[in-house]
């Protein structure tokens, strides 16, 4: 029998691809924006932007509109057609997708990059199953002290299971970043099998040296023979700053959409140098990422797993094609304004706002580092941090507060507070915007003084 044809079925298929096409960012360079007119920028945000300032991009940033416009019209395809026409649909732009990764972190093939739901979920993909190689009873495990909780405990678990012992990097005393000195002394001194650094922590402004420090480990495995794996976290970095594989010697890295890319939630990407993904099992898997062949000669024989090439064996199978694309047009949103653009001007921004708490009365700025992004870190004495986030908001504020046990190692050697509040700029912000918050920072901390010691 012959199937029953819906009427005007392929040209709703036509018009909605058509559709997804007609916004630039969707699979070629969107229009070039110049940072001397915020206009076009500021258009693109959504929403009432005449009395919400965002200052929580370290958290989760506001979508451009083209993106914001890509997401949905692939949900209303969806419902159109069903998730999995539309997503055949797409297939070839969704593709697209691994190649602008790539490009943006300088990978050298498309086969080193995973698609994922997170930074976390990625990172912790390829760590598990890295772990699983290289970790033997008497091996050593370098972290930082920077690190998120999320990754220490991963790494806390893994050195239990297989024998080994985590040691932390120390920081330099004063500029809080990792000790460049005593990191040689510690691989030649202990057996590691993996460093796992952070480029740049939930809070505190800092910017650890990773490329110094993926130089050092090359150098060492170069001379002695090892094969040391070197994993980068930089979920806070890509999107408000350069990230290139190669200068940084990583064999691993990984990020989230959600953050300084102004992606959608639930979507990340896990890079894996091709022939270390491919001399690897995955420490999770499903049917997409290994596949079961069968001899057809012989069906009696076990069935043969064959792993997908290069990071690929690091994805499952069910996916947000609508947030994948969504995540393609975020990252050619950022290189249309062009990342060194965009972290010179997070940059001048954060120093603004640095500067301006760093003046007031009673405010502790807790940022570290010789080089500092986006991220403005700071408490106000005898006043509680939610209550002030709170304050801060109700006056337009969006900004983030971070618990000390976000870095529970950095945390407790900085003694910081149980909260700091955290204001993370983005290209988007207006200097005028930065002023404000520092002047109804000033004007909270001096109403709620005179509370405590009334005239």
């Amino acid at each position: 029998m012959m199937a029953t044809r819906v009427p005007g079925r392929r040209s709703t298929i036509q018009q909605y691809k058509k559709r997804w096409l007609s916004y630039p960012c969707s699979t070629t360079k969107a229009v070039q924006f110049s940072l001397d007119n915020l206009s076009h920028i500021r258009k693109d945000l959504y929403g009432d932007q005449e009395n919400v300032s965002h200052f929580n991009s370290a958290g989760d940033s506001p979508m451009p509109r083209p993106v914001l416009e890509v997401v949905k019209n692939h949900l209303d395809l969806e419902a159109r057609i069903g998730g999995y026409k539309a997503a055949e649909e797409v297939e070839s732009l969704r593709s697209e997708v691994y190649g602008k990764v790539a490009e943006l972190i300088g990978a050298k093939s498309v086969k080193e990059i995973a698609l994922v739901e997170s930074a976390t979920v990625g990172w912790t993909r390829g760590f598990y199953s890295l772990a699983k190689a290289k970790l033997k009873p008497g091996s050593v495990l370098l972290t930082c002290e920077a690190e998120y909780a999320a990754q220490w405990v991963a790494m806390k678990h893994v050195c239990r299971d297989y024998g080994a012992k985590l040691v932390t990097i120390p920081s330099d005393p004063v500029l809080g970043e990792i000790d460049l000195e005593q990191l040689p002394k510690l691989l030649h001194d202990h057996n590691v099998g993996m460093v796992c650094v952070t480029h740049i922590p939930t809070n505190g402004g800092l910017v650890n040296p990773v490329e110094q420090v993926g130089q050092v480990i090359k150098s060492y495995n170069e001379k002695n023979k090892d094969s040391i794996v070197y994993i980068v976290d930089a979920c806070q970095s890509v999107g408000q700053w350069p990230v290139s594989v190669k200068s940084i010697h990583c064999d691993m890295l990984s990020a989230c959409g959600r953050k300084f890319l102004r992606g959608p939630r639930g979507t990340g990407f896990l890079y894996m140098k091709q022939t270390l993904a491919e001399s690897i099992e995955p420490s999770h898997m499903d049917h997409y990422c290994a596949q079961v062949e069968l001899d057809p000669a012989d069906t009696s024989s076990d069935p043969t797993v064959v792993f997908r090439q290069g990071a690929g064996r690091f994805e499952f199978w069910e996916a947000s094609i609508a947030s994948q694309l969504g995540f393609g047009a975020a990252i050619d949103y950022a290189q249309s304004i062009g990342v060194k653009a965009i972290q010179t001007r997070v940059t001048m921004l954060a120093d603004r706002l640095r500067e301006g708490l760093a003046n007031l009365p009673n405010v502790s700025v807790h940022d570290i580092g010789t080089v500092k992004c986006a991220i403005v870190s700071f408490s106000a004495e005898g006043i509680s941090t939610l209550y002030l986030k709170t304050k801060l908001e109700s006056k337009g504020h969006c900004l983030g507060v971070v618990p000390s046990s976000s870095t529970p190692i950095d945390s407790a050697r900085r003694r910081l507070p149980g909260f700091i509040l955290r204001a993370s700029v983005h290209y988007f912000c207006l200097e005028k915007e930065i002023d404000t918050l520092v002047e109804d920072v000033e004007n909270l901390v001096m109403i709620e003084k005179e509370k405590v010691s009334p005239v």
